[in-house]
């Protein structure tokens, strides 16, 4: 058998020599057929591996790059199926950390907490302080530290986030609206009532919502890690620095009575605000962004009024209402400027 060897070999090798004649001197004379007659026969070179790897490295990079250009399909139920479930359970986690924590803190506070006392009214005035040069010096430094480097793309991060505050906000907000409607006859003018437990259970409330104005402080931390340095204006670091200062005053001065109603209103817009964000991170469509800046100045305004009649009824000390009514103009002032520059533009090309 090992002498048929040689002779099959050169008798195929002389066949292809034999069609490569026919190829090139017949001419176009059923040159369709002894193409295809000779392709079948004249055998193809194999490619080297270097060459194989190098073409499913490029077939892998065309279809990655078809796949990142191509919209993403189906409805906002199929995008949120499909995102990644530990991002779902990192918010769960933030939401049963973040209330394991107030109830640590609360502790203290319920244990010595005594009929006639107006509670958390022992706030103390470092942590403001802290928190504020420690949030001025991390957007410096971050900023500097970040000039270099490469945006950190902080999806799934950011709707964990998100999905934590919109879920503490709406229990504010629900708990709040409840012990308003059990406990006030109506809903302004009211004393802050401090007998026990009525009175604790609605100041819980309030300095719950004070201890999130410093969660929220990672809207920033979030801003600087992506690069979004011209989201970091005056008006975000002077917003959330204020509401930190003036939360903390109240706290000082009496969690409690109409206090209730600026909190509500707050925790209110952020739930819609926060919303926002975790479905704007599942791409879902969310048209409804300007109306969130109107919503929140149309609550500038409401918590304005509320501490005139406040003021005007004296059913808290006087500074109380005051601070808050500097803070809401301030912030309809801010808000309406931004509202103009970021809108303006959207209508002058609307109407060209």
């Amino acid at each position: 058998m090992k002498f048929c060897v040689p002779i099959i070999s050169d008798a195929y090798r002389a066949w292809c020599d034999l069609v490569h004649f026919l190829r090139t001197r017949v001419g176009t004379v059923g040159s369709d057929h002894l193409k295809r007659f000779g392709s079948a026969v004249i055998p193809k070179q194999r490619p080297s591996h270097e060459e194989r790897r190098a073409r499913v490295s490029d077939d892998m990079i065309t279809k990655g790059a078809a796949r990142q250009q191509a919209p993403r399909a189906g409805s906002g139920i199929a995008e949120v199926a499909e995102f990644k479930m530990h991002w779902w359970l990192y918010a769960a986690g933030l939401v049963w950390g973040w209330f394991s924590l107030l109830e640590y803190l609360d502790a203290p506070v319920r244990a010595g907490l005594k009929s006639g006392m107006t509670p958390y009214s022992d706030a103390q005035w470092e942590t403001p302080l802290v928190a504020t040069v420690g949030y001025i010096i991390f957007i410096a430094v971050g900023n500097r530290v970040m000039r270099d480097r490469k945006a950190m793309q902080a999806t799934g991060l950011m709707f964990g986030y998100n999905v934590f505050q919109t879920t503490v906000n709406l229990w504010n907000v629900s708990a709040l609206v409840y012990e308003a409607y059990r406990m006030f006859p109506a809903p302004w003018g009211n004393p802050i009532d401090t007998r026990m437990p009525q009175g604790h259970r609605m100041a819980f409330l309030i300095w719950a919502h004070y201890c999130n104005k410093y969660s929220e402080l990672m809207d920033t931390v979030f801003m600087v890690l992506r690069k979004k340095t011209t989201q970091i204006s005056f008006l975000h670091v002077y917003h959330h620095t204020l509401l930190i200062w003036s939360w903390w005053y109240v706290m000082r001065m009496g969690a409690g009575g109409d206090a209730y109603f600026g909190s509500g209103c707050n925790s209110f817009i952020h739930v819609v605000m926060y919303g926002y964000y975790a479905m704007a991170s599942l791409k879902i469509p969310c048209p409804w962004k300007k109306n969130i800046t109107m919503m929140q100045m149309a609550q500038f305004a409401i918590v304005a009024t509320n501490s005139l009649y406040v003021l005007y009824k004296g059913t808290m000390h006087w500074t109380v209402p005051a601070l808050q009514l500097f803070v809401m103009t301030n912030m309809l002032v801010l808000f309406g400027r931004f509202f103009r520059k970021a809108y303006a533009k959207d209508s002058k090309k609307k109407a060209a």
